[in-house]
């Protein structure tokens, strides 16, 4: 089914989607951990037993075991086929469809250079982290020091040093074999006057990483008071700055965060991780996007939104809490004291005094509320009033009469008015439209699957294992797996995934995997091999490494029995069996080493 479409681009668009975004629009999900939880929408039940892994973007349920990632969802939901669940999501997204093979080697060689870009951005980062360390980058180690910065965040975060020199990366990056248009269309060289030259000169540098944790963009800042103080790479081919957050990637590493921090500044990042307050990011100078709020759902079910305490900042929190509700989020704002920024708020004042700013965070309405007060004076009658009436159409838009309630309480102390005045006022702002999503669960058709040996059930335990272990962590013994280990072709070929993935050295999304072995007709396995490992059954390394050496020894004494019915073989001749002796000889001594 996949090979109507460019197994590329089937990628591409399913990295755009947001399995849990689009669930949420069937059916009420709560969040708890990385996971939401949930009424399955393809059986009747009283009790959630559907889940949602966020950040691998794949579905299981308990009760039916309905498993997919978000191909087979759209499918499930809409009673679609595959090619109709594709269209329904290009179109959802705003994403073209290739039209023919054209476009299929088109996409390949999209992949195939942003991979390159990569690998040159990677490359640059190593420049300018060995430069900090290096002789000439000691300016640069006083002015981190000056600011406060560890060893251990200098690492965290990959910060480096750009030497005051017009061609120092560009000959590094040259002696590499990258050409200037190479470096020049990811913003590391600048060109002016027919001569291009190093675009970051004398600046710390900080490496902005995308979701997956590549290198996608720098941002230089001086070491002085000079202008400009930061300069950022543009837009290029693997960087966006809209659909980007700086320190997102570490997000990934923490376990049961309770919500996300987003400020304004790169530093503001790093004192937050250092004073031990994980969670914070920054947006790249724009303000807070959609694309933004939909990956910090897939880690939180809160972001407290902590900008600078003036104006500018008040203003640009209200814009990024409508956005970040927009997409289901809870929202809070803290606001510090004096117009500190979250840096200056802790070098000043200490890490208890940030977390009692964000514990005071406030929700959507009372920051509004807040704003919406300072516009009025309060001591004249008539401002007094327009503030009531303004408040009132704020606090109208709550869906909870406890919350309106509670509001309305601190409203009536503020303005004088009384209580029934204030809830004729709401009521007269309340719309009387209100949207009802009570669409029931439909009853999925029950899938039986065919009864196996267990010797087949052995197999897709391991490839599912290992499907859901970084490949850094797998037993050395793995690289000897190949795939006549196992007679289930779906396992055959993902192990065959598994394998060029780590000969590439590229990163394999298990929502991926699924996509390509659903493609062979086979969608119930395919959810079997890619289902998460349910939380403490993950084997230790030991009985992994013994699930592999069985697969091994297996394949081995079939084959020295194979040898030996050759070696009996009358036909076979005397200088043939000597050569079958020898591999014998050799297929047992590597059996032995193979001790479980």
């Amino acid at each position: 089914m996949a090979g109507f479409f460019p197994q590329a681009w089937l990628d591409e668009l399913r990295a755009r989607t947001d399995l849990v975004s689009i669930a949420s629009e069937y059916i009420p999900l709560t969040q708890k951990g990385r996971r939401y939880w949930g009424c399955c929408p393809f059986h009747q039940e009283k009790t959630g037993s559907f889940s949602i892994d966020s950040e691998k973007q794949m579905y299981y349920c308990f009760g039916c075991k309905a498993s997919g990632n978000v191909y087979n969802f759209v499918m499930a939901s809409e009673k679609l086929d595959f090619v109709g669940a594709v269209k329904y999501l290009a179109e959802k997204y705003n994403v073209a469809l290739p039209q023919n093979e054209e476009d299929e080697r088109r996409y390949r060689q999209q992949k195939k250079q942003q991979e390159r870009m990569y690998e040159i951005m990677t490359s640059a980062a190593r420049f300018f982290r060995d430069r900090l360390f290096a002789p000439e980058g000691e300016q640069a180690r006083a002015y981190l020091k000056k600011r406060g910065m560890t060893g251990d965040m200098v690492r965290k975060f990959g910060i480096g040093y750009a030497p005051d020199s017009w061609n120092a990366l560009k000959d590094k990056l040259l002696s590499e074999g990258v050409t200037e248009q190479e470096a020049k269309s990811l913003g590391l060289l600048s060109k002016s006057k027919g001569r291009t030259y190093d675009a970051f000169r004398n600046r710390v540098m900080f490496p902005i990483f995308d979701e997956r944790g590549r290198v996608v963009a720098f941002g230089g800042r001086v070491l002085d008071n000079s202008l400009p103080k930061y300069i950022n790479s543009p837009d290029t081919p693997v960087f966006n700055k809209r659909k980007q957050l700086y320190g997102l990637h570490l997000l990934k590493k923490e376990r049961d965060l309770k919500y996300a921090i987003v400020t304004e500044g790169y530093m503001d990042v790093i004192s937050m991780w250092q004073a031990g307050i994980p969670g914070a990011m920054a947006t790249m100078g724009t303000a807070m996007t959609a694309d933004q709020a939909r990956m910090l759902r897939r880690y939180v079910p809160r972001v407290i939104l902590l900008y600078d305490g003036d104006a500018a900042g008040q203003n640009a929190s209200l814009r990024g809490m409508d956005i970040l509700t927009s997409q289901g989020l809870e929202v809070r704002v803290a606001s510090l004291p004096d117009n500190l920024d979250p840096d200056e708020m802790i070098k000043r004042r200490g890490a208890m005094a940030m977390r009692d700013q964000l514990d005071r965070a406030m929700p959507l309405i009372g920051f509004r509320l807040m704003l919406e007060k300072k516009k009025w004076d309060l001591s004249n009658t008539e401002q007094r009033t327009r503030y009531a009436m303004a408040a009132a159409a704020i606090i109208s838009e709550l869906e909870s009469p406890i919350q309106r309630e509670s509001y309305l309480k601190t409203l009536q102390v503020e303005t004088g008015f009384s209580m029934q005045a204030l809830l004729a006022q709401v009521q007269g702002k309340k719309d009387a439209v209100q949207t009802n999503k009570n669409d029931s669960p439909t009853q999925a058709a029950t899938v039986e699957m065919p009864e196996v040996s267990a010797d087949v059930r052995a197999q897709r335990e391991l490839v599912r294992t290992l499907l859901q272990t970084p490949a850094n962590l797998w037993p050395k013994e793995a690289a000897q797996l190949q795939s006549e280990d196992f007679t289930c072709p779906m396992c055959r070929m993902a192990l065959g995934l598994l394998q060029e993935a780590r000969q590439s050295g590229t990163r394999l999304e298990v929502a991926d995997v699924y996509t390509r072995l659903a493609a062979q007709g086979d969608s119930t396995l395919a959810g079997i091999l890619t289902a998460e490992l349910p939380e403490g059954e993950a084997p230790p390394e030991q009985m992994l490494r013994e699930w592999i050496v069985r697969r091994i020894r297996e394949r081995d004494k079939r084959r020295v029995q194979q040898l030996k019915q050759q070696l009996m073989s009358p036909d076979t001749s005397d200088e043939e069996k000597m050569k079958l002796m020898v591999e014998i000889q050799k297929i047992q001594t590597s059996m032995r080493e193979l001790h479980t």
